[in-house]
């Protein structure tokens, strides 16, 4: 599929393929700094609609030749843009795509929010009246192939650009520490890159140390060039299929200037408490989950336990109601009471990713790090 389409996902385990397409995405990519008055947007109109309107467009300046749109939305054909375009900006005689729903941020700007995203006449001319009243500059994430460019994000004259080259560079740095990276999964997209790597030296460090061969230690990285996310690294621990990210990772936003050494030296204090993770889940195989001896007082027990528990995260509020209560039914079932420890709760907590829907599947991934820290275990 085509990078310049909205659909383009690349997912993998090869590192070399990883930094490989990364690469090629750095390489397509270029980001621009402009007034914010020689833009100009333009919803993609029919032939029929152009000329009914193009008085109009005449009056307000809104001076955009139809044959270079024609011409424009030809060379679009080549890459099967054409037919999901509904926004075009041209800028300085120069035409490029915007096939994203994000252009949210313009409309923040602009006074309209979200109606940004609905293409029309009207949303056009009134972002034209704004824009040429505005002395302020702003950043476009451009991605291109051949002569086709298509806007990715319109960022604040503040934006500092992060080049997506720079996990590769950190995986690197990091790896003198602790080790090579190993078992890793990625995805990559046009609004973000995330990384999961795990370090299988420190796997069997955890092993002879607790006797507990589960736990696989490593790191998250998330970034993207086009605001969905401040680029930041979190501790993750891989048990099976599941991962669990830690809170309190490092993080930096799309302001100042961002280089790799600092990053790498800001991931060894990440990993400086390495122990801490495997000494909670060990106090926690200590502690049983009930010591009632009644099979039902046992099971209210737990409820409670697990209601202040979720209550003391606001996991409810993250994942719903519904799903909450659905849950902890579940862990009253699913308890063996006589010999179940905290670590054997949180356990069956944890595989209950499984049913998260896929678009909150890293927000459950972030809470089981918080819980696993919480003081409610003791």
């Amino acid at each position: 599929m085509n990078i310049l389409n909205d659909e383009w996902e690349k997912a993998g385990s090869s590192l070399e393929n990883f930094e490989r397409i990364l690469k090629e995405l750095e390489e397509n990519t270029e980001v621009l700094r402009i007034p914010s008055k020689n833009i100009q947007v333009l919803s993609n109109l029919t032939d029929e609609v152009y000329y009914k309107i193009k008085s109009t467009l005449e009056e307000c300046n809104f001076d955009i030749p139809k044959i270079r749109l024609k011409g424009l939305l030809n060379v679009a054909k080549d890459v099967e843009l054409d037919k999901n375009t509904h926004t075009l900006f041209y800028i300085e005689n120069e035409g490029y795509f915007f096939l994203s729903n994000n252009l949210t941020t313009l409309g923040n700007r602009t006074g309209i929010g979200d109606a940004m995203n609905r293409p029309s006449l009207e949303r056009d001319l009134h972002v034209h009246r704004i824009l040429n009243k505005s002395n302020g500059n702003v950043n476009l994430v451009v991605r291109k192939q051949g002569k086709v460019r298509k806007i990715e994000a319109v960022m604040s004259g503040n934006y500092a650009y992060i080049s997506q080259d720079i996990i590769p560079a950190c995986i690197r740095g990091i790896e003198s520490d602790l080790g090579s990276v190993s078992g890793s999964r990625w995805v990559i997209n046009n609004h973000s890159t995330k990384f999961y790597g795990f370090f299988n030296d420190k796997k069997q460090e955890v092993a002879s140390t607790y006797g507990k061969n589960e736990f696989t230690p490593g790191i998250f990285i998330m970034t993207s060039d086009t605001g969905d996310a401040s680029f930041r690294i979190n501790e993750c621990w891989k048990k099976g299929d599941r991962y669990i990210i830690m809170p309190d990772g490092l993080a930096r936003k799309h302001f100042g200037e961002v280089n790799v050494q600092g990053i790498v030296t800001g991931m060894e204090k990440i990993w400086g408490d390495f122990k801490r993770i495997p000494d909670r889940m060990m106090s926690m195989m200590s502690t049983p989950v009930t010591t009632k001896t009644n099979e039902d007082e046992a099971r209210e027990e737990l409820g409670e336990f697990l209601n202040k528990l979720f209550e003391s995260v606001k996991f409810e509020k993250k994942f719903g109601k519904k799903f909450t209560k659905k849950l902890i039914t579940t862990l009253q079932i699913q308890t063996d009471y006589e010999t179940d420890s905290m670590y054997e709760l949180y356990d069956n907590i944890v595989a209950c990713q499984d049913e998260i829907i896929p678009s909150k599947q890293e927000d459950y991934q972030k809470m089981m790090g918080i819980l696993l820290l919480s003081n409610r275990w003791a």
